[in-house]
């Protein structure tokens, strides 16, 4: 329902039926599972000096394009920052220098003695993939509890008294206890993506780092996330294309090429609302072009603005015919209810046609923006 491209005014009124439709179903189903109940971490507390990038340059591997060039940024206490920019642009590699994992080419990343920062990447790799979930759990259970007591004996504030004890966490994380004893290894995408979201929250970061957080969460699991970032008390860096997510963000950085980054304070739906005013020219300064002498456009531009224009069409169809297959499959995952296996391949496919849909979005963003120049 976030989803909508710049040149339509409205949704047809079958696709939101259909959500709200499937959205009573996931939310009142009889197979449906326990909500995921979390609460905000009692995280660490932050000192004054947080993280702090000081004229980065980065250009990727083997030659490639330039990521950052000459940024600097200081992070405030508090903050909810997104990333947006065009897939390959650098988002995922621009976390990584954040959080350490990558160093630069020239400048300086400082960050505070108190900061202690918790990564939920994409793809994660298990040191132990063939241990049993109830023995990760219980072994991350008793390691927070340890962390959890020494940050309180140094003043801080204590979680509730349930939040690190092992089976809690299970039921929590929704893993039923047909699912404690399985590897690691054999968990479906959505139960290994909880378990990793699990790990973040135990580590009680200041700072949490997401990298596309969305991707194979169920919808009750996406809003619980949503509802704890709310009452968060760290900072919060967040790269993502679910735009309804992203509102969760107050400033963003927008990526726009050659290692140049736009800083927007705003959220995601109050950009997208400047980036369609400058595509579309003021009325008053295109009357004001009808009138005055004509202007000489460029044959080369018309050009491109006229093939756009006639691409535009079926980049749309392509959109609604994909938004309707993803539709579809949403339904059958409802259905499939606790048939792990085949919830876990119609997850598969529904995660390969979400990027399929990603990048006819941006090619309809792209045409749009060609066709009004």
């Amino acid at each position: 329902m976030a989803r909508q491209p710049q040149g339509r005014q409205a949704k047809q009124q079958a696709r939101q039926d259909a959500y709200y439709e499937l959205e009573a179903k996931a939310k009142g189903g009889p197979q449906r599972m326990g909500v995921l109940e979390l609460e905000a971490a009692a995280a660490a507390r932050l000192g004054n000096t947080l993280v702090e990038l000081k004229n980065v340059s980065l250009r990727a591997p083997g030659g490639g394009p330039q990521i950052l060039r000459n940024f600097s940024y200081t992070f405030q206490p508090g903050e909810r920052l997104g990333i947006v920019g065009p897939n390959g642009v650098g988002k995922s590699t621009f976390l990584k220098v954040i959080t350490g994992a990558l160093p630069v080419d020239s400048g300086t990343v400082v960050r505070g003695e108190t900061v202690k920062i918790g990564v939920y990447e994409q793809m994660h790799e298990w040191a132990h993939p063939q241990q049993r979930v109830v023995d990760y759990v219980s072994q991350l259970a008793a390691e927070a509890r340890e962390r959890e007591e020494e940050r309180v004996a140094a003043g801080g504030r204590a979680s509730s008294a349930d939040s690190w004890n092992a089976r809690s966490l299970m039921e929590r994380f929704q893993f039923t206890s047909g699912r404690q004893a399985t590897p690691i290894c054999e968990l479906s995408g959505g139960e290994r993506r909880r378990l990793q979201l699990m790990t973040v929250l135990a580590q009680q970061p200041n700072f949490i780092a997401f990298d596309e957080p969305t991707n194979d969460l169920d919808l009750d699991s996406i809003e619980s996330l949503e509802a704890m970032l709310k009452t968060y008390q760290g900072i919060f860096i967040v790269v993502g294309h679910d735009r309804a997510f992203m509102e969760q963000c107050t400033r963003l950085l927008v990526f726009e090429g050659d290692g140049l980054l736009r800083s927007f304070s705003g959220t995601y739906s109050e950009l997208r609302a400047e980036q369609a005013r400058l595509a579309a020219p003021p009325a008053a300064a295109a009357a004001s072009a009808a009138v005055s002498a004509p202007v000489v456009q460029d044959k080369e531009a018309r050009r491109r603005a006229s093939n756009a224009a006639k691409k535009l069409p079926r980049v749309e169809e392509d959109v609604e015919r994909c938004e309707a297959e993803l539709a579809a499959l949403d339904e059958q995952l409802v259905l499939a209810g606790a048939d792990a296996g085949r919830a876990a391949a119609l997850a598969a496919t529904r995660g390969g046609l979400q990027s399929k849909l990603d990048a006819l979005m941006e090619e309809y963003e792209r045409l749009m923006i060609a066709a009004s120049e």
